[in-house]
């Protein structure tokens, strides 16, 4: 997970699993996805990426932006628990 000035991120990375099957795993879309093989950096041009990565990001506003965006990304997740846990042998 990152967190940067109101913007919360929840990261997977797999060298086992591609991103669509983590999104089918726990049927959310993500807000990025790249899979293993596709160019790493800005403009598609850099090396192959080793890892699958699954990325859903959130943003805040308001008084306490990294508050709302943290809470935005919890419930995205809740009650999807197990779902997570089922990824940690494969991530």
């Amino acid at each position: 997970m990152s967190v940067v000035d109101g913007h919360a991120s929840f990261e997977v990375l797999s060298t086992q699993r591609t991103g669509a099957s983590i999104t089918e795993h726990l049927n959310l879309a993500p807000s990025t996805a790249r899979e293993v093989g596709e160019p790493l950096g800005r403009y598609g041009r850099g090396r192959p990426s080793e890892n699958a990565l699954w990325s859903l990001d959130r943003d805040g506003d308001g008084i306490e932006p990294l508050d709302a965006a943290l809470a935005a990304l919890l419930r995205e997740f809740y009650g999807r628990e197990e779902l997570l846990g089922g990824l940690r042998d494969s991530c």
